[in-house]
């Protein structure tokens, strides 16, 4: 698997969305942070991952889960390697 790199402006939203939102639940600004991710992930299991997590962390704070934002987002930017089968 491959990793991209967040650009700078990712970065800022999602510490936006931290800062913004950090003494919220997640239950009630997950919709926000499910668009902020949405918009940069590239894994192909991209919703499936962002809903479990929202599910599992639900209850906390986000400004408790600022470590397990960025650890999700880290795993939102892997993308599978395609490859290439060689002909024997």
């Amino acid at each position: 698997m491959t990793e991209t790199i967040l650009t700078k402006d990712q970065l800022f939203d999602i510490n936006e969305f931290i800062y913004q939102n950090g003494h919220e639940s997640l239950w009630r600004v997950g919709d926000k942070l499910e668009k902020v991710l949405g918009e940069i992930a590239i894994c192909p299991e991209k919703d499936k991952k962002i809903s479990k997590f929202l599910s599992k962390h639900g209850t906390k704070t986000v400004h408790a889960l600022n470590d397990s934002i960025f650890t999700l987002v880290k795993d939102l930017l892997k993308k599978e390697e395609m490859v290439e089968l060689q002909p024997a």
